[in-house]
């Protein structure tokens, strides 16, 4: 059920209370300009999320083996398949045992030999995969694959191809891959790491590569924006500054030119050249590196990234006072915009979904509460990716909550669900394009059974899912 609120637009903190539940869109002041965390705590963070990636592909082979030997071989009689049988709203017959046991047999088999972390999907079926043959690019919704590798993935010294990109952008017909933790040949603070982003226009024949400025051997995280092919944004975090760095470009990522420091290292969208908007990674890790802290939390910008403000939305009178995790905003021309963000219960550990949404350019906001009973308590929190949720159009949103795949197409005045039917199922991302179209990442036990993530794609709405080879 859609809950009715009305929403405020705040233009300093003391004008800001409200108890009636409204939606309140708070606008700080420009943060002063003083150091924020360290260049080392910075640095661990990202050093951290290599680590976690190199990990996750050494488990990967290691899971490969495990399913080769035993998985495989022992066919798959009576399996459970990675169909659903029990939604409603699925458009179409639940598959039948026989269906989803081939299913299961065909997503082991391609899980053993092309595990993959990391991929996004786009409109008209482009979209792009990391898996430990490389980057990889599609046009047919991943049906067929080609390797499109820029020259600095091809060195000697790179092993781990993930651990290197750290994001992929796309506007027709460039694509960009931002990539640190290289090796060059020169010496720059006592290291030879450098960072990097290259451009093709013609699906990875040709590469060309710049750098952001002051940034080529002193790039920590970076994540790109780009309006058109030529004019983009780069939200680098330095480890010779103390603040996060945007840089914009005029001319594809030839040459970039800075703009102003950030309060947040993150994934960013820009609107239009004026608005932008991003989501923080978390700013460091707490009880032995197991819980992150500053993670999930919106900014805004109204003059092209020169300052930067905080945006809190007031939570629904239910989930009032609780401890909030925003994913990354998807925006939908200069107007329409949806913010999924998560509220955990600190007693029960439950997590509950809500989607906020804007109509104008995120003016002010509108709540919408997912179902309650849709508890995301496996979901990593304070992380923003880490929910496994997806908005293909501003009035239809999907999300997993554990096994189960909630459906809305009408903002949230009601809900359609489809269950997956492997045990231990956990989805790491979702990548919808259309209502019924869409990708997903599935890490999968079985019995003694470990299945690598892999790389899944459905055309009815999750009903049936099948694996995706990108090489």
């Amino acid at each position: 059920m859609r809950i009715p609120t009305l929403s405020v637009v705040c233009l300093t903190k003391a004008h800001c209370a409200s108890d009636s539940g409204a939606t309140v869109l708070l606008v700080d002041e420009p943060p002063p300009q003083v150091p924020g965390p360290d260049d080392g705590v910075i640095e661990d963070a990202r050093m951290r999320q290599w680590r976690h990636r190199v990990a996750v592909l050494t488990l990967l082979a290691a899971a490969a083996v495990v399913v080769v030997a035993t998985g495989l071989a022992g066919g798959g009689g009576g399996s459970p398949g990675i169909g659903s049988g029990s939604g409603f709203g699925s458009g179409g017959r639940a598959p039948s045992r026989a269906q989803e046991a081939q299913e299961a047999r065909q997503i082991a088999r391609v899980a053993a030999s092309d595990p993959v972390p990391e991929a996004q999907l786009f409109a008209g079926g482009t979209g792009w995969a990391i898996s430990h043959y490389g980057l990889s690019w599609t046009r047919d919704d991943g049906r067929s694959w080609s390797l499109i590798e820029p020259p600095e993935l091809r060195h000697p010294s790179v092993v781990d191809i993930s651990a290197r990109i750290d994001d992929v952008a796309y506007r027709a017909p460039s694509i960009w891959v931002a990539m640190g933790d290289l090796i060059g040949t020169r010496v720059h603070d006592f290291s030879y790491r450098y960072a990097t982003i290259a451009r093709t226009t013609d699906d990875g024949k040709t590469w060309r590569s710049g750098e952001s400025s002051g940034c080529d051997y002193g790039c920590g995280a970076q994540y790109m924006s780009f309006l058109t092919a030529t004019r983009g944004y780069l939200l680098s975090s330095l480890a010779s500054l103390a603040r996060p760095r945007l840089d914009e470009t005029n001319n594809g990522g030839a040459t970039w030119t800075p703009v102003g420091s950030a309060p947040f290292a993150g994934a960013i969208q820009f609107t239009t050249a004026s608005d932008g908007w991003g989501v923080s990674n978390p700013s460091q890790w707490i009880n032995e590196d197991q819980t992150p802290v500053g993670g999930g939390r919106v900014y805004g910008t109204t003059n092209g990234g020169h300052t930067w403000q905080r945006v809190r939305l007031t939570p629904p009178r239910r989930y009032a006072g609780m401890p909030s995790t925003a994913g990354p905003p998807a925006f939908f021309g200069a107007e329409g915009g949806v913010i999924p963000v998560r509220y955990r219960n600190r007693r029960t550990g439950n997590q509950y979904l809500v989607v906020y949404t804007t109509a104008d350019g995120g003016r002010s906001w509108a709540t919408h509460l997912a179902p309650p009973a849709a508890d995301l308590r496996s979901d990593q929190w304070g992380i923003a990716s880490g929910l496994a949720f997806s908005a293909p159009n501003p009035r239809t949103w999907l999300f997993f909550a554990g096994r189960t795949l909630y459906e809305t197409t009408d903002t949230g005045n009601s809900w359609t669900t489809v269950h997956v039917e492997i045990p231990a199922v956990t989805p790491l991302l979702l990548s919808f394009t259309t209502p019924t179209t869409g990708w997903a990442i599935f890490s999968v036990s079985t019995g003694d059974h470990s299945y690598p993530p892999v790389l899944v794609r459905t055309t009815n709405a999750g009903t049936t899912w099948t694996a995706l080879a990108p090489r």
